[in-house]
């Protein structure tokens, strides 16, 4: 669904700058990483391209299903293998996978999307079923035990404790669709909160521990200008702080981070002193104040994907083209090489789990049904293997697997690495 707009086609196309130049995501969900909660356990949310690394060809689905196969594959699968052995492992690695229940999400006609899926902190799990072309998904909401519950419109969503928030899209009398606030229970009643696009540029939001971080970017015609503003909500669409700084370049990431500070990433600098194919970063603290300027990530000409998250104890990752690249140590203008057990993994993804005490590493290419489990120090702690997989971890912990038609059909492990 285009949004229809009044602005003229030259700032259209100036918007289009601005948003198209990201081409990953974080996130569930994303299935890639990225349900919020209170970021303990932010395991895998709403986003992009990285949704559980399924491929979207195939047929559809079908029909959805309630939890049916509880206790399917219940024991199977590798328990916690080799590594560690020291104090910060301890707990990490569960002694066997345990019971499982799968379900299917009841997606259908031109524009399948099963690509995101995540639990709230209370096992509830929100699916993706479609995407159209502006990022609006069909999201489908089941309980703790796969039973399903109903369906909503929205593009970001995150889990939180319990419940879902995102970006909501709602109808102006003008005949336009531009995005606002909400929060959603289990069950998918919605409360709306402040309206977050409109004429004056398009939104996005991001993970945050507790709520969530909604980023606006907005270019006036060449050579004038542009804001982007950034706004903080705890989970039931209450704004918290806020802030604007003047830029007009294309948006590559944000997030909060453990110490809830939050970091703002830009592909490209001339309108704030930098290259034009430069990386450029700024962190502001949980009140929106500037605790750095702006500094250079990287040069990084031409077109890349990027995916960022939050690391344990504060700072972010940062993958570029499928290589964990950089790490950011919070609140501070410098850039460091990714942390080795993250570089040593390419083409993966990672949540934190065991109440953000431990890091899951997810593969997004090769052997999928495998997660290998690594200390807040980077210590590898085990290793597991499940019955199917592209994987992706919820904020209660639960590991949740993707396969069949255009992996549609989702497993769950309630709560296995909580």
């Amino acid at each position: 669904m285009g949004m229809r707009t009044r602005v003229s086609l030259v700032f259209a196309a100036l918007l289009v700058g601005v948003w198209g130049v990201r081409c990953s995501s974080s996130s569930s969900g994303t299935g890639g990483t990225g349900s919020g909660g209170t970021g303990v356990d932010a395991g895998t949310g709403s986003g992009g391209t990285d949704g559980g690394g399924i491929s979207d060809g195939g047929t559809d689905a079908g029909s959805s299903g309630g939890g049916t196969d509880g206790g399917t594959d219940g024991g199977s699968g590798g328990g916690g293998g080799g590594g560690g052995g020291t104090d910060d492992c301890a707990g990490v690695v569960p002694a066997q996978i345990g019971s499982s229940f799968t379900f299917d999400v009841a997606a259908s006609g031109s524009t399948i999307s099963c690509d995101q899926v995540f639990s709230d902190e209370s096992g509830n799990l929100a699916a993706s079923g479609s995407r159209d072309l502006r990022g609006i998904r069909e999201w489908h909401l089941f309980d703790s035990n796969g039973a399903a519950l109903t369906w909503i419109r929205a593009s970001d969503l995150f889990g939180q404790g319990p419940g879902y928030e995102g970006l909501s899209p709602y109808d102006t009398p003008m005949g336009e669709e531009f995005l606002r606030v909400a929060y959603w229970t289990p069950e998918g009643k919605r409360t709306d909160g402040s309206p977050v696009s409109g004429d004056m540029g398009d939104a996005r939001a991001f993970r945050a521990p507790g709520g969530i971080l909604v980023v606006k970017a907005f270019c006036l015609p060449p050579n004038l200008g542009g804001t982007i503003n950034l706004r903080r909500f705890d989970p039931v669409t209450n704004e918290t702080a806020s802030t604007t700084v003047s830029a007009c370049e294309p948006l590559a990431e944000a997030l909060v981070d453990a110490n809830q500070n939050w970091l703002l990433l830009l592909h490209g600098g001339p309108s704030i002193g930098f290259a034009e194919g430069d990386l450029v970063a700024q962190w502001f603290d949980p009140t929106g104040h500037s605790l750095t300027g702006w500094f250079r990530v990287a040069a990084l000409p031409g077109k890349h994907t990027t995916l960022m998250h939050a690391t344990i104890g504060g700072g972010a990752a940062l993958r570029i083209d499928d290589v964990w690249t950089y790490f950011f140590p919070s609140g501070k203008s410098e850039v460091q090489p990714a942390q080795e057990f993250l570089a040593l993994h390419p083409e993966s993804d990672f949540s934190l789990v065991r109440g953000a005490r431990a890091y899951a590493i997810l593969p997004r290419s090769g052997d999928t049904t495998q997660m290998e489990l690594y200390s807040a120090s980077g210590k590898k702690c085990g290793s597991l293997t499940f019955p199917r997989g592209n994987l992706t971890t919820g904020s209660d912990g639960s590991a949740i697997a993707s396969s069949g038609d255009n992996g549609c059909t989702k497993t769950v492990w309630p709560a296995l690495l909580k």
